[in-house]
Formats: C-alpha cells, structure tokens, sequence
C-alpha cells in the first residue's frame, strides 16, 4: 500500500513496520517493543522535512532516524 512499508529481516528474524498518515502529518513504526511515532513538517527555510516526537524541540534528522529504525529497533526485537 502507499501509505505502508514492512521491512523484514530473515537472519535473525525480525519485521519493522512503518505507516504513513499524510492527513495528520505523522509516521507510526513499530519493531519489537520499539514503537512510537513522529510528527513531519517542513522547515520553513529550506523546505526539508523535519521529523519530530510529541515535544516541538525535538527534532530528528531524516537520515539518523531512518538508521535508528532500521538499525537499532531492529536489532532489538524480541520475535
């Protein structure tokens, strides 16, 4: 689907779930007991999206994000 995408790993085995919701500008992952959500919105100056948690001062670059969960929410479920 295009709002989902599934990353499955055979070797341990583990899965990451990601989906989009364009409506409420927000990605909810889930791996394991790794599971939350990001807020998007784009930077006013450079028109880059930005990701960010449930407090405005956070933010997370693009690129770091996607290795945090494809490297570590993966490397830490429990299947």
């Amino acid at each position: 689907m295009p709002n989902k995408l599934h990353v499955i790993r055979l070797n341990p085995v583990a899965n990451l779930r990601l989906e989009f919701f364009p409506d409420g500008s927000r990605i909810h992952f889930e791996a394991g007991s790794c599971v939350g959500d990001y807020l998007v919105r784009l930077d006013d100056g450079t028109e880059k999206a930005i990701l960010s948690d449930a407090y405005p001062i956070h933010t997370f670059e693009i690129e770091g994000t996607a290795e945090h969960l494809l490297e570590d929410c993966l490397e830490n479920a429990q299947f």
